[in-house]
């Protein structure tokens, strides 16, 4: 991953934005907004890779408003910035992840697959924050498992697993089987404080995850 530095010539604000950040929030109107951007960036695509003083991008700001024709805009325009990463470690994808927009997510993937195994600073990958919702989605994390198995068992700063955050978040019971039959051992892996996904099944009152546990134990 990459931090872009080139931007001394670029008329930004006090807090770094560049004029095509402020056109994705400054617009009620968003089909005005969707023509400003395009003038933009037809302008100067090297905007798309010009980040704010705490590294965001426009592409982290769109996928993270779930802005899908920014995105795909701005790929169009300067791919690169797929690679660009925020003070935090923070992708365009892991943008798109905490805020669940699974759409973006897709188009995202498929610009460049190899970018899903990219983590913030707190470990976080694109599986954790895709399943740590109760608005965890199968479909995304069946495609997100496909390009890379691996990603069950991975676990974030916290020791937190897939499984062990699809339970205290409440995902649906169909994604949280999934999530144990490809790595059942993540049911007995334990977090900083030593709680295993059980525990927050039992924490959460969740009965199908009681049960569900106690049978395949």
């Amino acid at each position: 991953m990459a931090t872009y530095m080139g931007c001394d010539s670029v008329v930004r604000d006090d807090e770094g934005f560049t004029a095509l950040h402020l056109a994705i929030w400054h617009s009620t109107n968003f089909r005005s907004k969707i023509e400003i951007f395009k003038l933009l960036l037809a302008a100067n695509p090297s905007l798309g890779l010009i980040p704010n003083f705490a590294g965001t991008t426009a592409l982290m700001q769109a996928a993270s408003d779930g802005h899908f024709e920014m995105v795909k805009l701005l790929l169009a325009a300067c791919p690169e910035t797929l690679d660009l990463v925020d003070q935090h470690q923070s992708t365009a994808l892991l943008y798109a992840a905490s805020k669940h927009r699974f759409e973006i997510i897709n188009l995202l993937l498929a610009a460049k697959p190899r970018n899903i195994r990219a983590a913030d600073r707190s470990n976080w990958n694109v599986l954790h924050y895709c399943v740590s919702s109760s608005h965890g989605h199968a479909e995304i994390v069946e495609k997100i498992l496909a390009i890379d198995p691996s990603l069950i068992r991975t676990r974030n700063s916290s020791r937190q697993t897939p499984l062990w955050l699809a339970v205290d978040k409440g995902c649906d019971n169909e994604l949280i089987e999934n999530l144990f039959h490809r790595f059942p051992l993540a049911m007995h892996m334990t977090d900083g404080s030593g709680r295993a996904a059980h525990d927050m099944a039992v924490e959460h009152n969740n009965d199908f995850a009681m049960k569900f546990f106690k049978e395949n134990c």
